[in-house]
């Protein structure tokens, strides 16, 4: 579910409907997708934060590979499902609702992302700009970083590169409940992700680093970075 050979297999696949169409003015979808591999894999797995390993990284190579639609395979459901039958929001669909008001419509290349059995994956985009779910506004030529680390016992460090080191990064580390990978809850910076008392959605709040510092995130978690005042040339 986390292991790099799991997640290789999307890539694999895409690069043979890819191969198949080629020459062929073609919108790509991915429909009824999932979280596992396997019909029958256990809830605890399906719907928990390690699910949002393979759903993350599905989001990232998609869009990478000329992907317009990601479709998941349920909405509400025991188990595989966005909401659970009390329509509580699980792992999978914060995941999905950062990566909505955070990730614009471009896409950009990350060195080395394309290769096989990485253990930690990095995919950036243009931020989506003015934003009402995000507590603060994005500018044009900001990115999105999107990263994920599968090492179960090392940090993962990404150093920016020196021309910014003058921005300012902020952080949506996103960690499972009581340090349980098989956990329902999520943590973002530190605070569990929930319906507000009146059932609306919240609004999400980063913590800001300096970047001169590396972004590092410890073992078996993921997050998204935003590259404030980066002015990418593709994003302007």
């Amino acid at each position: 579910m986390y292991s790099p050979g799991a997640l290789d297999k999307l890539l694999e696949g895409i690069d043979i409907i890819q191969s198949v169409s080629k020459g062929h003015h073609t919108d790509y979808w991915l429909s009824e997708s999932g979280n596992v591999i396997g019909r029958y894999a256990d809830r605890r797995f399906t719907d928990s934060y390690v699910a949002g390993f393979m759903w993350l990284h599905k989001l990232g190579i998609a869009a990478r590979m000329g992907h317009t639609v990601v479709c998941h395979e349920n909405l509400v459901s025991l188990s595989r499902g966005f909401l659970d039958p009390s329509l509580y929001p699980q792992p999978t669909y914060w995941i999905s609702y950062l990566f909505k008001h955070l990730v614009g419509n471009g896409v950009l290349n990350v060195d080395g992302q394309l290769e096989k059995a990485r253990t930690v994956h990095m995919f950036a985009f243009c931020t989506l700009l003015s934003d009402s779910a995000v507590n603060g506004s994005y500018e044009a030529g900001d990115v999105t970083l999107v990263v994920i680390n599968l090492q179960k016992h090392e940090e993962a460090t990404v150093d920016l590169p020196t021309h910014l080191l003058n921005a300012e990064v902020d952080v949506y580390h996103l960690t499972p409940g009581n340090n349980n990978l098989t956990s329902y809850s999520v943590l973002l910076n530190g605070k569990k992700l929930e319906l507000r008392d009146d059932h609306q959605l919240p609004v999400v709040t980063a913590v800001k680093q300096d970047a001169s510092k590396p972004i590092t995130l410890p073992p078996v978690t993921y997050g998204f970075y935003v590259i404030r005042n980066a002015k990418a040339a593709a994003c302007l």
